[in-house]
């Protein structure tokens, strides 16, 4: 089937090496001015710069999906001796898209919030990989390709044999993750004195 055919392009390993270094490479450059005066003066408190940063990682998230998703069918259609009705890639692309963007948001917002927490942005950086290798040590046990206890980008790899079910479950697992890092920004944030770091309001 075309979701395992694809889940075999984007491994965890893959993942863990490849695209999400690619992508917190591409996020981390914005780090610094993330808290800067101008960005806190901008919008004022700290409930905002947490949506606008949610936004920025939903937006590059996304991004990144479609370039993934994009470059495994045309992998597939290159190498594959298989093709795939369209209606079976109408209905895998949109959840696959939807899967990753989520988990890519995720690492985003766990970027921020390490950034918030150390001030650093190489602790940061190796919070996201800590996080995006779970899932892979795990796939060195026996609990290996067993959703149950998957955290990260395991959720997103789709087979054959992936019922609606499993998906929704996958889904709603990334959303957990994803709204608990966005309320674990907001706390962080409410702990930096935005005035004295040259900043605007303390509302929120």
């Amino acid at each position: 089937s075309l979701p395992t055919v694809s889940s075999k392009l984007t491994r965890v390993d893959i993942a863990l090496y490849c695209f999400v270094p690619l992508f917190v490479l591409g996020s981390s450059g914005s780090l610094g001015r993330s808290l800067s005066p101008a960005t806190v003066l901008r919008w004022g408190s700290r409930r905002r710069m947490t949506r606008w940063h949610l936004l920025r990682s939903l937006v590059r998230g996304l991004a990144y999906s479609v370039v993934l998703v994009a470059s495994a069918l045309v992998a597939i259609s290159l190498r594959s001796p298989l093709s795939f009705p369209a209606p079976t890639a109408a209905l895998f692309v949109p959840v696959e898209l939807a899967l990753e963007t989520m988990f890519l948001s995720a690492c985003g917002m766990l970027l921020l919030a390490s950034f918030v927490a150390s001030g650093h942005g190489g602790t940061s950086v190796l919070a996201v990989l800590a996080y995006a290798s779970v899932d892979y040590l795990l796939g060195m046990t026996e609990l290996s390709g067993d959703h149950l206890f998957a955290t990260g980008w395991s959720l997103t790899t789709l087979t054959g044999s992936t019922g609606i079910v499993d998906v929704l479950g996958c889904a709603a697992r990334l959303a957990a993750i994803l709204a608990l890092l966005v309320l674990c920004c907001d706390v962080l944030l409410s702990g930096r004195d935005l005035l004295a770091e040259g900043g605007g309001r303390q509302d929120d």
